[in-house]
């Protein structure tokens, strides 16, 4: 019998990370709290709620105070402490603050297994008991001399899904329209540069009065009043219906309507490969390159670039290629569910389990 019996995840969230990590973090928190361990989130959610995301079965949640730098060697401390009070055997760590001095503190400071939950290998040195990346274009030569006796785990195996997916698989009955017309649009918890906006003005532009768009707006997205007038005089000169939507619960059940998603580079692509959505990916920030591409070149989405690079009226015409072709489609979307079994975080929970043994 596995002696983990209580974990700590450490997470951050705000407009100018996202809310990736955390979102994967929440469902390592469910896939936990299901094998019988118990598990709470150290974080400092910028403008975010996650008490309703996590259900009425939840510890209680620490959150890190402002006046403390994320990542820096106070964090480290608090963190420690939580870890104390919790009486925590296990420590995870996702996000880019967290780097080798942060993890040497609390490796000398702490009894606890430490797992770096990683995505770019940007670190020069690791010290953890275990890395898992779960990015396509990981591979073992990302962390050659980086680590020493550290276990590292890479790959599509290892994506974590939030439980509303792991609910609503679909595939086998999605029907590929020659003509689609659903088009969702998803570009992250905060989309910063507003990418939202120019996708929008790029559909607009394409005249075409039979598509129906949902735009979902992240919960720390800056841009929402913004947002609510584009798509209102949208809709008004083209007479299409335009449903705008902030942070939605109700994401597979949107994939699964749709002809098509455009979305960012992030946990999204991942969400909407386990439910068998064809997607258009526009890379909105520099961690999202490489596994973009990396997919892409499996087969599994069609990805067009960073969106600082992008017009739209390039946006526009790469989407009114890919609504025109079924069969596309349809590939993309059969390739991508063959690479994203759902089963990610229950690997990451045995693994963390072999530690503590």
């Amino acid at each position: 019998m596995s002696k983990l019996k209580r974990v700590l995840i450490r997470v951050n969230a705000s407009r100018a990370i996202g809310l990736g990590h955390l979102m994967r973090m929440l469902g390592l928190y469910r896939e936990l709290m299901q094998m019988g361990i118990s598990v709470t989130l150290a974080t400092n959610t910028e403008g975010f709620e996650i008490s309703s995301r996590l259900g009425a079965h939840t510890e209680d949640k620490f959150r890190l105070s402002n006046l403390v730098k994320p990542g820096s060697l106070s964090d480290a401390k608090w963190t420690i402490g939580v870890a104390q009070n919790w009486e925590a055997d296990l420590i995870v760590l996702d996000g880019y603050e967290f780097d080798y001095a942060y993890q040497t503190h609390i490796r000398n400071h702490s009894s606890c297994a430490l797992v770096c939950i990683d995505d770019m290998s940007h670190l020069e040195q690791y010290n953890c008991d275990l890395i898992v990346n779960s990015s396509p274009a990981a591979e073992p030569g990302l962390y050659k001399n980086k680590t020493k006796n550290t276990q590292i785990h890479l790959g599509l195996s290892y994506v974590i899904l939030r439980e509303a997916f792991l609910n609503y698989r679909q595939c086998e009955q999605r029907l590929f329209a020659d003509d689609a017309q659903d088009i969702l649009i998803s570009l992250g918890g905060s989309d910063e540069d507003n990418g939202s906006q120019i996708v929008l003005e790029a559909l607009h532009e394409l005249s075409n009065p039979n598509l129906k768009i949902t735009l979902v707006v992240g919960a720390l997205n800056p841009h929402l009043s913004e947002l609510e007038d584009s798509a209102s005089r949208i809709s008004k000169n083209l007479l299409l219906p335009i449903r705008l939507t902030k942070d939605a619960r109700n994401m597979p059940e949107l994939m699964s309507k749709a002809d098509l998603l455009v979305s960012a580079g992030g946990s999204t692509v991942w969400e909407a490969a386990y439910i068998g959505c064809p997607n258009i990916v526009i890379v909105t920030a520099e961690n999202q390159s490489a596994g973009s591409q990396a997919f892409a070149a499996m087969g599994a989405v069609r990805n067009i670039g960073k969106l600082a690079s992008l017009s739209k009226e390039e946006i526009g015409s790469k989407i009114a290629s890919l609504m025109k072709s079924a069969s596309d489609r349809r590939r993309l979307a059969n390739i991508a569910q063959s690479k994203v079994d759902g089963k990610g975080a229950a690997r990451i929970v045995t693994l963390m389990r072999e530690l503590i043994n």
